[in-house]
């Protein structure tokens, strides 16, 4: 068993581009020439499967490897973030695709400070399909109230 878990380890890499676990130097996504100009940033290379499984926006993706988080000791330089203003002159749009929570909202305010001359768009924010309004807390109101879109002319 050991055996097996270690010949999985060493067939898994980082991508050298976009730092999503792949087999190869360069995973199949960062590889497809059909896919858009637009890049979503994520934390964790799960995200991208998410991504991948529920959107059919053909993007390319940015894994973090985690979030700013001061209080455990996680800073810009244990991340993948000093890559992305490299990467983002390929890219018409920025996602910013992190976790709404005060280390994703610190980590997508440096990004954005980072690339400030391109066009950053951030996932929107509210209320879970299926929830009960009773249950949902002020901030989450808050930022539905703030990201509504118009129902009608």
């Amino acid at each position: 068993m050991s055996e097996a878990i270690a010949d999985v380890n060493s067939k898994i890499n980082r991508c050298t581009l976009c730092n999503n676990i792949t087999e190869e130097e360069i995973c199949d996504i960062c590889q497809d020439k059909s896919r858009n100009k637009t890049l979503i940033v994520v934390e964790s290379p799960l995200d991208v499967f998410k991504f991948e499984s529920a959107s059919p926006l053909k993007a390319h993706y940015h894994v973090l490897g985690g979030l700013i988080n001061v209080s455990k000791d996680v800073e810009i330089h244990d991340l993948f973030i000093d890559t992305i203003k490299k990467r983002s002159e390929d890219y018409k749009e920025i996602i910013l695709a992190l976790s709404p929570t005060l280390e994703g909202i610190v980590t997508a305010n440096y990004i954005k400070s980072m690339l400030s001359d391109k066009k950053v768009t951030q996932l929107a924010q509210g209320i879970p399909l299926g929830a009960a309004m009773e249950y949902v807390d002020e901030l989450t109101l808050k930022a539905a109230l703030e990201n509504r879109k118009k129902g009608n002319k």
